[in-house]
């Protein structure tokens, strides 16, 4: 395969927006485990939390920065 060909799929709108909305998966699902997590039953309650609170912060700004690259791209005509 062609490297333009590849950076040109890694690039488009539509590859951009699977991987916003896989983002923002991510952080709906740590929110639903985060809500289902017993402090009395689970021995580990605080490294859990703080795994599921961490990951829900990165991927909350994968997500920001794929929606501002978006933007960015829009206002630039640089989408493809």
């Amino acid at each position: 395969m062609d490297k333009d060909k590849i950076v040109l799929t890694l690039t488009s709108k539509k590859f951009q927006t699977i991987g916003i909305l896989i983002s923002i998966g991510f952080v709906v699902l740590n929110i639903f485990q985060l809500s289902i997590l017993d402090e009395v039953i689970d021995k580990n309650y605080d490294l859990k939390r703080g795994i599921l609170v961490s990951t829900m912060i990165f991927f909350g700004l994968l997500a920001c920065i794929g929606i501002a690259t978006m933007i960015y791209n829009k206002k630039n005509n640089n989408i493809r």
